[in-house]
């Protein structure tokens, strides 16, 4: 997926959207995967004292990416009820925008 930098502003932006929208989905294809490591306990296995330690050594992320992407991973089953919105909308639920700015960081 290459950016093309001959487009109007207009495209530029919604190839942009695209970008960020994929970037959540993998986030969450993530967040599934830590899930079923932290019930596996992989974190244990492999020495570290924390999923969280796990994910940070591993993935080679920030301490605030890790401890997001656990939180965001334990807490799923619970999220993926959540009514789905715009997630540009100015009315989204505090939890929802939560959700939206952890998927996306990294």
């Amino acid at each position: 997926m290459n950016v093309d930098l001959d487009a109007s502003v207009d495209e530029l932006e919604q190839q942009l959207l695209a970008r960020e929208e994929l970037i959540g989905v993998l986030r969450l294809q993530q967040a599934e995967a830590l899930r079923t490591l932290d019930a596996r306990q992989v974190h244990r296995v492999d020495g570290s004292r924390s999923l969280q330690e796990w994910v940070r050594a591993r993935l080679d992320v920030g301490e605030h990416v890790a401890r997001d992407l656990v939180d965001v991973a334990r807490q799923l089953p619970w999220l993926i009820e959540l009514p789905t919105r715009d997630c540009r909308s100015h009315e989204l639920p505090p939890l929802r925008v939560w959700l939206h700015r952890v998927l996306m960081s990294g």
